[in-house]
């Protein structure tokens, strides 16, 4: 049953009972106090004079409408801001120096936006509220009250909303009148939070710019299928006694990955020990370490990996190094730009107005990046006369977890008191593999046997990108396909797309990487590969526990907590040896090598005359390889900046964003149906006002009885009221 609230005549359009559109909009704007100022003033007598409820006014329509006009500026400023960008640098722009300061008021700021929305939606609300009740068949008791009660998220699910919801008011009215609440409830609730995201500035990167740069050579030639040392231009010199100190040698990490293993002399088991070769101590998970470059144009790079037994398995991964050396180029030239650039009056809000103020800068570059990961199989104890070893198998999309005996002729029988080393080619039941080696410790006193590990190892060219002087690896397979044995996930975690190509590498390029009669090994009176000097020299793997123990291999396989797991520090070794030497490949093609060492200099590092702006845009700041070279390949580095900036990146901005232009559509809407229907009112918009609107309504007994001490029943929110 309906309930008539009140009577009231619905006033005409009358001189006497106009308004004043400015004190309507004053009204408006939330500053009515100013209208009872002596110059606003319409009640000259002291007391209220009749009031008409709606009004057919362009002007007075105008005068309410201008409540949308600061907030819907606003957000279309702050969206703007963030949709074109700006990079502000170390600190916030204005005259207070201090970044906490600054933060406060911008988030003042934020809060009056807020404020402003929150009235613009109430003044929406109202529209409905007073066109359901005096043009239509009124509305529930529930929604009466709605204008002043949406913007608590409480409300939604309160007896009033529901009870009025559940009414018989016509599905037009009820459609129309739930929608627009819920709309304004969500903007009213998340309208605060969206104006502070977007109005201070976040610490992010800002793509500061960068530029193409060109290498010599194919895909193909760059990221080749087969590593041949024979085909290399560079093999007399990687072959010679001073390949060591050639960086564009794949034998170029040896100095600097003998001062690494020298630091770390041994693995650890730790107390939860698993099967021999599974667990270690916590100190080598993810592990970075830094390659220095022992030929002036060649950078030191960064390698990262990470041991099985906090992995699955043991793996790195490295830059590669021909596409570091440009990216490290251009990263200097953008320096040296960005530190010169001076301040442009002309255009105040220009971004590289503060290139030379960030929190750091780094480069990255896409290409393909050399992974490798090694697995090793625990000690055997080999006989003179026995050729069967046993060497890991490798899943192509999975870790491993099994072995397999192989007869290997190149097993070396021959006595030996020194450790000796032998890459040897595994068939294609042992899975993915690149390569093997066998491992030969000395042999005990007797000469009746050794200590013999068998390794396989899997190559591949990784999709990624250098960073910084690191490679990272990108479109990873899924976790289930690659188990996290304890709180790291491996590096090496190919999908199942075929898009990490698999590297086969030839045993010629395999004595580049480890050569004999280096002047290292001539200056210990050795003929031992770099390899076989890096292990007996400089590591820990083979001891005087080991070499006295009368039963070796059971003491290499040793599980005990605090003991050497030799096993891993071999994997570790190896593949950070095989990795840094597959990332050299292709260097020497990039350089002119003409004259001393000192001279050398990148080849089609030719910069354009405009090559700063360039550089600055991101656009092509080096000049094309000339026709003649033949093949070459284009990369693209981006330089990335850490500062304060605008600029909508994540999922966050962009909700804030539209959050903010939900707002923006809704106040055009309402303000294009006012317009088109010119009725105005600013009726009953206010708590006081709708206490006398209900005071001066004629009692309705029935529908409100036993509600003057409070209303308990859902059934008297679903009451009908209206205003005739």
């Amino acid at each position: 049953m309906s309930a008539v609230l009140k009577k009231a005549k619905t006033g005409f359009r009358s001189k006497a009972g106009q308004k004043n559109p400015f004190n309507t909009f004053l009204r408006a704007v939330g500053i009515s106090s100013l209208c009872f100022l002596p110059c606003f003033r319409q009640d000259k007598g002291g007391r209220e004079k009749p009031k008409v409820v709606i009004q057919h006014s362009l002007a007075l329509t105008l005068a309410q409408l201008s409540i949308h006009i600061l907030p819907a500026i606003a957000s279309v400023l702050v969206i703007y801001l963030n949709l074109a960008t700006l990079y502000l640098g170390r600190t916030l722009p204005g005259p207070i120096l201090n970044t906490d300061v600054t933060n406060a008021l911008l988030q003042i700021c934020a809060k009056i936006h807020e404020l402003l929305i929150m009235a613009s939606l109430t003044t929406i609300v109202f529209t409905f509220i007073r066109n359901e009740i005096t043009i239509y068949d009124g509305l529930p008791l529930g929604f009466l009250c709605s204008g002043f009660m949406f913007n608590n998220i409480g409300y939604f699910w309160s007896s009033e909303f529901w009870g009025a919801a559940t009414s018989r008011l016509s599905p037009r009215a009820k459609i129309s009148m739930i929608t627009v609440l819920v709309i304004a409830g969500l903007i009213a609730a998340t309208a605060g939070p969206s104006a502070a995201v977007l109005l201070i500035p976040r610490l992010q990167d800002w793509n500061g710019g960068g530029s193409l740069f060109y290498l010599r050579g194919s895909a193909s030639d760059l990221f080749p299928d087969i590593l041949i040392g024979s085909n290399l231009t560079t093999a007399p010199v990687c072959s010679g006694p001073n390949a060591i100190n050639y960086g564009m040698c794949p034998s170029g990490s040896f100095l600097p990955l003998s001062a690494y293993i020298s630091s770390l002399r041994v693995i650890k088991n730790q107390a939860n020990i698993g099967p021999p070769p599974k667990r270690i101590s916590g100190l080598f998970g993810g592990i970075g370490i830094d390659i220095a470059s022992v030929t002036p144009l060649i950078p030191q790079s960064h390698l990262v990996g990470e041991l099985r037994g906090i992995a699955c398995q043991t793996a790195a991964i490295a830059p590669y190094l021909p596409v570091l050396m440009y990216q490290n180029r251009l990263w200097d030239d953008f320096a040296k730009v960005a530190g010169n650039i001076s301040w442009n009056s002309n255009q105040p809000f220009s971004s590289s107005n503060e290139y030379a103020y960030d929190f750091g800068r780094y480069p990255r570059t896409s290409t393909n990046l050399p992974v490798v990961r090694s697995a090793c199989s625990i000690a055997q104890n080999i006989s003179s006369g026995i050729f069967d070893i046993s060497f890991p198998v490798m899943p192509i999309y999975s870790c491993w977890d099994e072995t397999q005996s192989l007869f290997v002729v190149d097993l070396n029988n021959t006595p030996s008191n020194n450790i000796r080393v032998t890459w040897t080619t595994l068939p294609a039941q042992f899975g993915s593999t690149s390569t093997g080696m066998i491992f030969e410790a000395p042999w005990v006193n007797n000469q009746s046997s050794r200590v013999v590990i068998g390794c396989s190892f899997d190559a591949r060219w990784a999709t990624g990108g250098v960073d910084a002087s690191e490679g990272l690896a990108i479109d990873l397979g899924p976790f289930d396909q690659w188990k996290e044995w304890s709180q790291l996930n491996t590096v090496f975690r190919p999908p199942n797309t075929g898009r990490w190509a698999p590297i086969t590498l030839d045993k010629t390029w395999l004595q580049l990487l480890t050569p004999y009669s280096t002047s290292m090994a001539q200056k210990i009176n050795s003929n031992l590969s770099t390899l076989e000097i890096l292990l007996s020299n400089y590591s820990a793997i083979i001891d005087g526990e080991l070499t006295k123990s009368d039963d070796q291999t059971h003491h290499w396989n040793q599980v005990a907590f605090g003991s050497s797991n030799r096993t891993l520090f071999l994997e570790w070794v190896t593949a950070l040896l095989l990795v840094d030497g597959i990332s050299r490949h292709y260097t020497s093609q990039q350089l002119n090598m003409t004259g001393s060492i000192s001279d050398w200099d990148l080849l089609d590092y030719n910069l354009r005359p405009d090559w700063d702006s360039q550089l600055l845009a991101g656009g092509d700041a080096l000049e094309l390889p000339p026709p003649e070279i033949g093949n070459f390949t284009t990369f693209l580095t981006v330089i990335s900046i850490l500062g304060l900036s605008y600029q909508a990146q994540n999922i966050t901005d962009y909700l804030a964003i539209s959050v903010l232009l939900a707002h923006i559509f809704l106040a055009l809407g309402h303000t294009l149906y006012l317009l088109w229907h010119r009725k105005s009112s600013v009726a009953w918009d206010s708590i006081p006002e709708m206490l006398v609107l209900a005071h001066n309504s004629r009692s309705s007994g029935f529908a409100l009885k036993n509600t003057s001490a409070g209303i308990r029943s859902i059934e008297t929110f679903r009451r009908i009221g209206m205003v005739r």
